[in-house]
């Protein structure tokens, strides 16, 4: 509510451990959209999660980017995103 009565962009971080493949969204398939409502609740994290991200959604100035793998300071660790990313081609 602060960052929407300042006019404040707000940048939050969550997770794509919220969605699991199931009969509408196939291995291969369509994959998942923004629009998409979680349907992966089997664990408390990715319950709280999706509630955060159901609360959020109603907010305008809110960008949501689903993050699922690490981020960390050691620049050499395989699954870093960032050092993914600096190494794509």
């Amino acid at each position: 509510d602060a960052c929407m009565q300042r006019d404040i962009h707000m940048l939050y971080y969550g997770t794509g451990c919220i969605f699991h493949y199931d009969d509408d969204h196939p291995i291969g398939g369509k994959g998942f959209t923004e629009d998409d409502k979680p349907n992966f609740t089997g664990s408390y994290y990715s319950h709280t999660k999706a509630i955060v991200e159901n609360l959020l959604k109603e907010y305008p100035n809110v960008l949501t980017l689903r993050v699922r793998m690490p981020i960390v300071a050691d620049m050499l660790y395989p699954r870093n995103f960032i050092t993914k990313i600096i190494k794509y081609e």
